[in-house]
């Protein structure tokens, strides 16, 4: 009687320590998902393309703008005051082109050299252009230049070749073009995007994929406007636009910088909805298991109900679950691994979300049906 009693007492103990088993381990696996799940992915917004492709793009964009200068009003200087940029002649400007263009091939010096090739010379260029009057032989010699330019980069790393087309492509797309819907012809934009999203990794985080998605609404809005008029007021937005996309792709401006508080926290809500439909369907993959669990555990309700013996039922439903060699801590670390090798990506999908939202008007933004930014969330474009 006194063995009976020792065992009688041992058993409600024992099952009692079996029950906060199970339960630390189900807390245990879901710990272990949502520390994967809601983990940032910080290394990620620190990463860096690679800054000769944002030169070469740069490069493309301010060739573009050295071959058909901005139509800019020259404002007086203030008496006693040095100019400002708005108070420089087309020539002064002509030069700041070709100092930039020979300050951003200085950059590529070393990727141009080391294959053997000749770095194209800007002083060259600089010599002809003081030379001649005529606009149209001006014209003619940026042209052979950008040509050469282009093959050059093209033979020494085909990335840079195809981003310094892209910077050229761009500018013109949206600096005061003729037809801005000729520019942003589906065909044409489908192009440009593919460009920008073959150069992601290469152009800094978060830039190329909200550019390209950026640039996309465009076109689909342009699709339902009038004729590309140029004095529409459009092409003022276009410009604008176009200036920030530059300033993220060249490296000018973080992408990130772009966003507002509010924008991190839409972004945080998107990756946790994310993350909770891929959790949903990585359990279905274990839903025998759940079904197994419930089952016992009925089970064992039923028997204590019935056999009034809850040490016996407790410890043979251990025992079956123990038996098949998995866990609900098991599941929650696998599950766990899972999530930590995609929470970059869809944190960065997010931010490129958010990103595109906030570059992007609201006008233009919503022609893809899209999730629109808030009344109290100005785009960064205005139309100015």
């Amino acid at each position: 009687m006194a063995e009976q009693a020792r065992g009688g007492g041992a058993g409600p103990k024992h099952g009692h320590a079996t029950s906060g088993a199970a339960v630390s381990g189900v807390w245990d696996a879901t710990a272990a998902a949502f520390d994967a799940a809601l983990t940032t992915a910080k290394d990620s917004q620190l990463a860096r393309g690679d800054p000769r492709v944002s030169t070469a793009f740069a490069l493309g964009w301010q060739m573009a703008e050295l071959y058909r200068p901005d139509a800019r009003r020259r404002a007086s200087p203030r008496p006693g005051h040095l100019p400002g940029l708005s108070s420089l002649t087309a020539a002064e400007w002509r030069d700041i082109g070709l100092d930039q263009l020979q300050a951003g091939l200085a950059k590529l010096r070393g990727s141009i050299e080391d294959v053997g090739l000749e770095v194209p010379k800007v002083d060259a260029l600089r010599t002809t252009l003081a030379k001649l009057a005529d606009p149209i032989e001006r014209g003619k010699s940026i042209r052979a230049f950008h040509v050469n330019l282009l093959c050059t980069l093209i033979a020494a790393d085909y990335r840079l070749g195809k981003s310094y087309g892209l910077g050229r492509a761009l500018a013109d797309t949206t600096r005061e073009p003729p037809d801005y819907k000729a520019e942003l012809d589906t065909g044409r934009v489908n192009t440009l995007c593919a460009w920008v999203r073959d150069l992601d990794t290469a152009f800094p985080p978060h830039s190329a994929r909200a550019v390209a998605d950026s640039l996309e609404a465009w076109s689909e809005w342009a699709k339902d406007r009038p004729g590309g008029d140029p004095g529409d007021p459009t092409v003022r937005k276009l410009r604008a636009q176009g200036r920030l996309w530059r300033s993220m792709l060249s490296g000018e401006k973080r992408a990130t910088d772009m966003l507002e508080t509010l924008d991190f926290v839409h972004a945080a809500e998107g990756m946790v909805q994310r993350t909770g439909r891929l959790v949903r369907d990585f359990l279905k993959h274990y839903g025998w298991l759940v079904a197994l669990i419930v089952a016992l555990f009925l089970g064992g309700v039923a028997a204590m109900a019935v056999f009034g013996n809850p040490a016996a039922i407790a410890s043979g439903a251990a025992a079956v679950i123990a038996s098949i060699g998995i866990s609900w801590k098991g599941v929650g670390s696998s599950l766990g691994r899972g999530l930590a090798r995609v929470e970059d990506p869809l944190w960065g999908a997010e931010l490129d979300d958010v990103i595109y939202s906030r570059i992007t008007p609201e006008e233009v933004f919503e022609a893809r049906g899209r999730r629109a930014i808030g009344p109290d969330e100005p785009s960064l474009v205005a139309d100015r």
